[in-house]
Order: C-alpha cells, then structure tokens, then sequence
C-alpha cells in the first residue's frame, strides 16, 4: 500500500515541474551544456515572475505529500512520516536534452539520493 500511496508524492510534482519549466523559459536556463544540469535562483519557492508561480514549500502538502521544496529549479517532494512512507523523499533534477544545441526540451531525471529509491517506492 505504500507504493500506491507514494504515487500522490509523485504525481504532485508534475505541476510544480511545469511551473519550474516557465520559470526557466521566462527567466533564463543558463549556458547550455549537452546533457548539463539547469539552474536558475529565481525559479526557487515563494517566487514567481511573468506566467509562473513557485508557492512556499507547505503549500504543496496533501495527505500523503509533506511538502515540495523548489530550489533554484531542483524539486525535493517529501511525504509524511507516516503510512509506510517514512518521510521519503523524491528529488528530481532538470537538465538540458544531449542534441548538439539547445532545443528547449528540459529532461527532468530522478536524482540518486531520493530516499523513495532504497525504501522501494520509487
């Protein structure tokens, strides 16, 4: 039941990532790098610009989903301590796409050190 719980925390990322993807369209991605990791400061929480908005980290909680913390583009979603969820985290980290020049595609990749991979639910 654990896993199927965790898919909340998952799935609540998806409209954080598109707010992130607006940030970095509207306020820069940086220097393009094939396969390079994106970063921007402005597109952190409680921040937001033209189109786009980041709320404060608590503003994302749900039943299962503790918070989704947003810094400088990398989202950390935690569940709660409870449920079988331990407080998991799930970290995502945008990057470039590997084409020769940049083409806009933002190719968001699961970070090694989310808790919900060695706790099995990710």
């Amino acid at each position: 039941m654990a896993r199927a719980r965790f898919t909340e925390v998952t799935t609540a990322v998806d409209g954080v990532k598109k707010q992130v993807e607006l940030c970095f369209f509207a306020e820069g991605t940086g220097t393009y790098s094939a396969g390079g990791t994106i970063s921007n400061k402005k597109c952190s929480n409680s921040n937001n610009g033209d189109g786009w908005r980041l709320g404060a980290a608590t503003d994302y909680a749900t039943k299962y989903v503790n918070d989704i913390t947003v810094v400088d583009g990398t989202i950390t979603a935690t569940a709660i301590g409870g449920n079988g969820l331990s407080g998991s985290t799930y970290i995502l980290v945008p990057h470039f796409g590997n084409a020769a020049a940049d083409n806009g595609i933002i190719d968001w990749q699961r970070d090694s050190t989310s808790s919900c991979i060695t706790n099995e639910l990710c």
